[in-house]
């Protein structure tokens, strides 16, 4: 779409050639910058870019709120993301409760990861819960080689379960 609209635009200059770069190539170095830099105004700004504003706040929102844990297997070292959403009552008659996910590698157990991900095989996109995840193992890296700075960072939580366990904890996590 923006090289049909330079060429329409008259911006692209005859023999020019095109870069394409994967997005995933670009998420990547945003997150590489999190673990070298920590979460800077100019982070912020390319996760606006690459995720829109609402994933990006929400994604930060569930770090923030410690909504997040990572479960690791003893001593295998499996792993996966337990996400807790609180859910907020927004009728006079509704309830107030949470909802929990899981996320793994490339998968998340919410809706949105459903539909408009694996539907629309939206292969670069993420939803909040995997972009508070892949932000949890940026910043872990950044407090690993800067372990004095931590100002403004989220706590960030860890859950060890013995091998023999970990099946059970995965299985009792439910939509």
């Amino acid at each position: 779409e923006i090289e049909e609209r330079r060429e329409e635009e008259g911006e692209r200059e005859e023999g020019e050639e095109t870069l394409t770069i994967p997005v995933g190539s670009v998420q990547e170095h945003v997150f590489n910058r999190v673990a070298e830099e920590g979460v800077t105004d100019d982070v912020l700004i390319a996760l606006d870019f690459l995720f829109g504003n609402k994933i990006t706040l929400d994604g930060l929102d569930i770090l923030d709120k410690e909504c997040l844990v990572k479960v690791v297997s003893n001593p295998s070292g499996r792993y996966f993301y337990e996400v807790t959403n609180q859910v907020v009552k927004k009728k006079k008659n509704s309830k107030a409760g949470s909802n929990q996910f899981i996320v793994y590698d490339h998968f998340c157990s919410c809706s949105q990861f459903t539909e408009q991900i694996l539907k629309n095989n939206t292969v670069n996109m993420l939803c909040k819960h995997q972009l508070a995840c892949k932000l949890y193992e940026s910043i872990t890296q950044f407090l690993i080689d800067h372990p004095g700075k931590t100002t403004g960072l989220p706590k960030l939580q860890t859950r060890e379960v013995k091998d023999i366990n970990f099946a059970f904890e995965f299985l009792k996590i439910d939509d």
